[in-house]
């Protein structure tokens, strides 16, 4: 039930099942789980999961069972069961036994497996070249520049331990997402493993060198051995011997405590930082990131990193790296980016210095309450703006929000499991997806609108709610 995803060849296993009497209990199985990309059907004359499929297909489980081909899975076209090589003693397709017994037959009939190769040819993707330092071209223009993919998929909040980050991995893989985002911290330090074990199963044939891995140095290993620890600690997880992207994941400290009281901060002299590690004053954090990013700096030189940048990084962190910084500029400063906080300022900064803005919470972030979106005005998928121009274009409101960064220059990595989602995602970033190769101007300035940050930054302020520091004022 797994597939196997290449760029030009994609697999899909279509699961006829009726073995057993709860869907919902046996997809979550964790011995039986279906891939995501299997839906389920129920039909007068038979139930079964299926993918879409487009060329013919035929049996693994049993060579003697050939499929005849049928087109993109919908009620409306898929086929009877006798009309994909079934025989009545594997499985009921007679009207009468499906309504009158389905508990029964469920029970008692064998799971099969079709195995169903589509030839397919994904859009291409957009990519942008990044400033490296290494021993790679930063001739922005040369063959040989790293470049990194403006659409990729994010994996932050998949649950941890669920195989959902392992899944959705391969999903993107298989319609031609080559840009995967992580980070050390993620899923409870669980969803690094999840991905390092899809890329390198049998279901992944997609080559390392086709895809751009990122993933992030978490906080509490801030400075130079701990920063090479915590990156070689992503690499096993990953099972690779390089990152594509290596980012400092926050410019901030850790916490000795989550058990921050208010008043505390706020009578403290220190305020936040009266909870940080120890060695993670605000007078030290400077220094900090500089020995972190020395240490990412090295890591390029011995081939460990393509590329190295930041995250969360505001122009005063910038400008204090730049003075101790080897490799300057940093290729990417991935940030909180949509438009109720289109972050002008940071924005226009790196794009003076040649970094590459990479936009997390494109449509608005999973960390912000009801509350929250209420002060806004809704969520941003919600707003009469966004689905009026989603209307004229003919697209849904998630790619209006997403082209609206890409459009202007930034990557972009929202997270999913769903792979139709995925699809819709690659058609928001390629411009020949869209009638008029994008929005246009009036759908640019109606977005920019929306812009809240000025005027209310903490209610703009989406992710890392919980931070004392998210609003970043800090040396």
């Amino acid at each position: 039930m797994k597939r196997c995803a290449s760029a030009k060849s994609i697999s899909w296993f279509v699961c006829v099942s009726l073995v057993s009497p709860s869907v919902a209990k046996f997809r979550r199985s964790t011995s039986t789980r279906l891939p995501r990309y299997i839906q389920y059907h129920q039909r007068r004359d038979y139930e079964f999961f299926t993918g879409p499929t487009t060329q013919g297909a035929r049996y693994t489980a049993d060579s003697s069972f050939v499929a005849a081909p049928h087109h993109k899975s919908s009620r409306s076209t898929l086929p009877p069961l006798n009309r994909i090589g079934i025989s009545g003693k594997h499985i009921a397709t007679s009207t009468k036994d499906q309504d009158t017994s389905m508990s029964r037959t469920r029970s008692e009939l064998r799971r099969k497996i079709v195995h169903v190769a589509v030839d397919q040819t994904p859009p291409a993707i957009p990519t942008i070249a990044l400033h490296t330092g290494g021993s790679q071209s930063n001739n922005l223009s040369d063959a040989s520049a790293v470049r990194m993919p403006l659409l990729g998929i994010g994996t932050y909040k998949f649950k941890k331990g669920s195989g959902e980050a392992y899944q959705a991995v391969l999903d993107a893989l298989s319609v031609g997402i080559r840009h995967i985002d992580t980070a050390f911290i993620y899923g409870g330090e669980k969803t690094e493993t999840e991905i390092g074990e899809a890329l390198s199963s049998k279901e992944c044939t997609v080559a390392r060198e086709d895809i751009f891995l990122t993933s992030k140095q978490w906080r509490a290993f801030h400075g130079y051995d701990a920063t090479l620890k915590c990156l070689d600690l992503s690499l096993k997880r990953l099972q690779t011997s390089y990152l594509d992207l290596y980012l400092i994941h926050w410019p901030g400290p850790a916490y000795d405590t989550m058990s921050r009281n208010n008043d505390v901060m706020k009578n403290s002299p220190n305020g936040a930082f009266v909870y940080a590690k120890e060695g993670h004053s605000e007078a030290n954090m400077v220094k900090l990131r500089a020995e972190s990013y020395r240490a990412m700096e090295d890591a390029v030189y011995r081939g460990k990193c393509r590329a190295i940048g930041v995250s969360n990084f505001t122009v005063k962190h910038l400008e204090s790296l730049r003075t101790t910084a080897r490799i300057w500029p940093p290729a990417v400063n991935q940030i909180e980016l949509h438009p109720y906080n289109p972050q002008s300022e940071i924005v226009a900064y790196c794009q003076e210095h040649g970094i590459v803005v990479e936009a997390y919470a494109s449509l608005g972030g999973q960390d912000s309450g009801k509350k929250t979106w209420k002060k806004l005005g809704g969520k941003l998928t919600e707003r009469n703006e966004v689905l009026r121009i989603a209307k004229k274009h003919d697209k849904t409101a998630a790619q209006v929000l997403l082209r609206w960064a890409t459009q202007q220059g930034h990557a972009v990595i929202p997270k999913t499991g769903n792979i139709e989602h995925m699809r819709e995602n690659i058609a928001a970033v390629v411009d020949n997806e869209w009638a008029e190769g994008g929005l246009i101007d009036a759908d640019m300035s109606e977005l920019s609108k929306l812009d809240q940050h000025s005027s209310a930054e903490d209610k703009a302020r989406l992710c890392w709610v919980r931070d004392p520091l998210k609003h970043l004022q800090f040396d």
